[in-house]
């Protein structure tokens, strides 16, 4: 009997079908790619005669120009050197022979520099082609890689380790194709939501018009999420995107009235919003509040907008992951919402997970075995194992498990030692760079980092790598782009003082404010070269009347103003958290017209009424004009009396004479 192979393919609802190589290329017809790349990923058991040699052979018989077999699962750091070393030859006009002989090369002085013992995991790759093919006639921007049915971009792509969640997977994807109007993920801390998020949008399963993706839990201003709505339904064309926006945006209208206006106005659309987090956003569980108001967004007007948009009759999805459940769905048609649990990784998985960590994959199955009973299946907990390992010199996990620093098998616990530990065994030149990093909450790269800390530029590529192999810091969707876990940011920030903790604030303001204090300083030495009082240049730098009102209201490209406007907010925001009252309010009367001439007066309003709870005398009377102002503008008069009886008597306390 002839020996066959077959490709496993799967659809959107979990159905699968074995694919052989003819019928292959059937489907790619008149599409068949220069290169057919067939590799496992690192949790599929693949035998020693693994099948795909069979099936590249079969391909190339039925007129493939060239396929390349993986005879092994591969772990992520594998698949990437295979990547660049490959299409990096192709590029360079190498046949793909040469190409694969580079990468052979290149793994193999991978595995020679890391440990003795480290086993291989890549197996040989193989390169067949047919006889008058000695090299692609074209290469194409994207190569078809296909694993276990899973259709993936070309090499530039990279994506965190995954392992598993196919479950999940198919359920996201399943939701999606029937059109639900809310999907809630949800699932432990550092459980691999985020991750999860990754791998279902390289492959949807559906053709969507947009994507928008918000890590709430890096909002400075929850009010701001409007902003990114808006912003991202007027960057489509045509003209009713537009309008949606301003529909959402308008301030005179009931949040969930225009929230669900704004929806059902763009309803022929397909698009998927996705907000991560979004339970930082809900009451504390510590509160005096119910249960059920604890398990709800604390922000009555981001409440009231999500519920608007999720009553509409429209074609977009929205997608919530969070970790506690959220009691506002249960008012929604069980047709219209899917909740979808992510539970801890099963041991298979988890060893999985275990065999593609540089600090444990060498570990024995018995030493999984003891990682498992001890930690559990939680992913974050799995990395962090792995750090901590890497930073002892390959300590002897079955040492650390015979006498366990942490009782009771808790994971939360697990995690807060691993941390700590991992932390206090970093250079200290690097231990201290890390608050600074973590308070400013932003994406960190090889190339900001030196304008961030006073690492230099050759050092930060090999820190954020040592970050990373640590545990500390995770892969983004944008390449060479990192963040911390919010386990881990949370972590940091709370092993600090609170002097400490304000000083890092002044310095993250430092850093937001250096471009207007540094023209206020320009300025005022053109006139005057002499002394320069520092209240002097603080005052120009962040005044309506100043250097940041004028820029504000002067500049006309589009990104630059958007750019400064971000710088602003980032610095009223830290001064703000710092305890400096008076400079936050200043800026934050300089900020408030240009966010109302925006359309962003929700935002404006609240910044506001946050600047005048803590400002005295003639700033919060100052403050409260302009927010009474905004009120006339919105149409809420009764509002903006109030706000002037307030001023009123204000003036009368301070004795302010009245004409």
């Amino acid at each position: 009997m002839q020996k066959r192979s077959y490709l496993c393919f799967e659809d959107d609802a979990g159905n699968s079908d074995w694919i052989g190589a003819p019928q292959l290329k059937k489907l790619l017809h008149r599409n068949e790619p220069a290169v057919l790349a067939l590799n496992g990923r690192t949790h599929v058991q693949i035998g020693v005669r693994d099948p795909y040699h069979t099936f590249a052979l079969e391909c190339v018989q039925l007129g493939f120009m060239a396929a390349l077999a993986i005879p092994a699962a591969m772990h992520a750091d594998s698949i990437e050197i295979l990547n660049r070393v490959f299409f990096n030859g192709l590029g360079a006009g190498q046949t793909v022979c040469e190409s694969v002989s580079d990468v052979r090369t290149a793994l193999i002085e991978r595995e020679v520099g890391l440990r003795s013992t480290k086993r291989f995991d890549w197996g040989t790759p193989a390169c067949y082609i047919g006889a008058e093919c000695g090299q692609p006639v074209a290469i194409p921007s994207e190569t078809l890689v296909l694993e276990h049915g899973t259709v993936l971009p070309g090499a530039d792509q990279q994506l965190p380790q995954f392992v598993g969640r196919k479950n999940e997977l198919r359920n996201l994807r399943k939701a999606l194709k029937e059109k639900v109007s809310v999907i809630y993920l949800w699932g432990r801390t550092g459980a691999g939501k985020s991750t999860l998020i990754d791998q279902f949008l390289h492959h949807t399963g559906v053709q969507l018009k947009g994507v928008l993706r918000v890590q709430c839990d890096a909002i400075r201003e929850p009010l701001s999420v409007l902003s990114k709505i808006a912003s991202f339904w007027a960057g489509h064309d045509p003209a009713e995107h537009q309008q949606a926006a301003d529909l959402l945006l308008d301030s005179r209208q009931d949040p969930f009235v225009r929230a669900q206006a704004a929806q059902e106005h763009l309803g022929q659309y397909r698009y998927l919003l996705i907000f991560e987090n979004i339970d930082v956003w809900f009451h504390e569980p510590d509160t005096e509040a119910s249960s059920a108001d604890a398990s709800t967004i604390a922000y009555p007007l981001i409440r009231s907008v999500f519920l608007g948009m999720l009553n509409a009759q429209a074609n977009t999805t929205v997608l919530f992951t969070g970790e506690r459940r959220w009691v506002d769905l249960s008012s929604l048609p069980s047709a219209d919402c899917r909740e979808i649990p992510l539970p801890l990784l099963r041991p298979r998985l988890a060893y999985a997970l275990m065999s593609g960590l540089p600090g444990l994959n060498t570990a024995s199955r018995q030493t999984m075995d003891a990682v498992y009973w001890h930690l559990g299946g939680h992913p974050l907990a799995i990395k962090l194992l792995s750090g901590w390992r890497l930073s002892h010199d390959d300590h002897d996990l079955d040492l650390l498990f015979q006498d366990p620093p942490v009782p009771d098998r808790s994971t939360a616990a697990w995690i807060t030692y691993l941390l700590g530990d991992i932390i206090d065994h970093l250079d200290p030149g690097e231990a201290q760079v890390l608050p600074i990093t973590a308070i400013l909450n932003r994406p960190i790269s090889a190339t900001a980092l030196p304008n961030l800390t006073l690492i230099s530029a050759p050092y930060a590529g090999a820190l954020l790598n040592t970050w990373m192999n640590a545990g500390l810091i995770q892969m983004t969707a944008v390449k060479g782009q990192y963040t911390f876990h919010q386990t881990v940011r949370n972590f940091i920030l709370d092993r600090i003082s609170t002097n400490a903790y304000r000083q890092l604030h002044l310095q993250a303001a430092e850093y937001y404010g250096a471009p207007f204090m540094d023209e206020a300083r320009r300025q005022i030495y053109a006139r005057n070269a002499g002394y320069q009082s520092e209240e002097r240049v603080t005052w120009l730098a962040r005044d309506l009347n100043g250097i940041l009102g004028a820029w504000l209201r002067q500049e006309q490209d589009k990104e630059r103003h958007q750019e400064l406007l971000d710088l602003a907010m980032s610095w009223q925001y830290h001064l703000f958290h710092a305890g400096e009252f008076e400079a936050a309010v200043q800026i934050a009367r300089a900020i408030v017209p240009v966010l109302h001439r925006l359309g962003l007066r929700d935002l404006a309003g609240a910044m506001l009424q946050r600047a005048i709870s803590t400002a005295e005398g003639y700033d919060r009377t100052a403050g409260m004009d302009d927010f009474a102002r905004i009120q006339i503008a919105d149409g809420h008069l009764v509002g903006a009396l109030n706000v002037y009886e307030e001023v009123y008597k204000a003036l009368l306390s301070h004795g302010t004479p009245l004409q």
